[in-house]
């Protein structure tokens, strides 16, 4: 049985993953990444790459994803911006009910009040920005300093330049057991895909395996709250652009602020989670989309 041994052991090798390996090896800590598949093979290769501040809410989302915002800018300056396609796109929440003008009057000053440039427009400026928007829209908040990224791509990037910084990447690993000692992991047995083992000590553990994560801290005694949910969008092919800001209806703001309003509605779209999206690709594809229903694992 092989035995290997590190400082810092992380499990899953997604955006979180790569991302925690990057800046902990910047930092000079030891670092050795495990997957049990292979890189973006899970949510960071089926997503969209809006880095949002607009769609959050306020609380520890929204600090995050200011904070976000600054760690892409920092990343597109030392890894590179063309790796991962990094750019300011600019957001539009389209308000597609009047009765949303008050909420997203409210929000547009709670954005701008966490230093986020925000302005509430009218269906003229709506339209005066992207002309090929419905007239019978309401108008929108314009965010302009909303950015987007390729996902798999800034993966990828984040894996490239941890290893360049000393991380070892272990693939197709599955954990089998964590031996725990005094509530702290001591180590952990691995199993590749032809039944060798593994035996990993690391002097820290960091879980970062998305909606598994939840099975990786029930196997160590902790309850961790991580729940799947599905989103599908239709990915497009190379075109003339529909739109050059990144579209969201104000609606999947809405369906945060009342998050029992999917099982209080008549509305097929809305108990399915549905909030439209548009995000226009560098390569002139489109994403559209998108759901977000409570279907387990199922990924069909």
């Amino acid at each position: 049985m092989r035995r290997l041994d590190t400082e810092i052991a992380i499990f899953g090798a997604g955006i979180m993953g790569a991302g925690c390996a990057y800046e902990l090896a910047k930092a000079g800590h030891r670092v050795t990444l495990i997957d049990r598949a292979l890189p973006v093979s899970g949510t960071s290769g089926a997503c969209d790459g809006f880095v949002s501040v607009c769609t959050k809410t306020p609380g520890p989302a929204m600090r995050l994803a200011i904070a976000s915002q600054k760690m892409w800018r920092d990343w597109a300056d030392e890894i590179g911006a063309a790796r991962f396609e990094y750019h300011i796109a600019g957001g539009l929440m389209l308000i597609e009910n009047e009765d949303e003008v008050a909420k997203m009057e409210a929000h547009a000053a709670l954005l701008n009040g966490q230093g986020i440039e925000t302005h509430l427009v009218g269906r003229i400026g709506m339209l005066e920005i992207e002309p090929e928007l419905s007239p019978s829209l309401h108008g929108a908040l314009d965010v302009p300093g909303e950015a987007a990224v390729t996902p798999y791509l800034a993966v990828l990037a984040l894996l490239d330049a941890a290893k360049a910084k000393g991380v070892q990447a272990l693939w197709k690993l599955r954990p089998l057991a964590f031996d725990v000692a005094g509530g702290r992991i001591t180590s952990v047995e691995l199993e590749d895909a032809d039944g060798a083992r593994t035996v990993l000590r690391a002097e820290r553990y960091v879980f970062c395996a998305g909606i598994w994560s939840q099975d990786l801290g029930a196997s160590v005694g902790l309850d961790l709250k991580v729940i799947p949910r599905r989103g599908e969008l239709l990915v497009t092919a190379r075109g003339q652009p529909l739109a050059s800001r990144f579209l969201v209806s104000a609606r999947y703001l809405t369906a945060k602020l009342d998050p029992d309003l999917a099982a209080k509605s008549d509305d097929p779209l809305i108990r399915m989670g549905y909030g439209f999206t548009l995000e226009a690709t560098p390569h002139g594809q489109r994403l559209i989309g998108n759901t977000r229903p409570f279907v387990g694992y199922d990924r069909n």
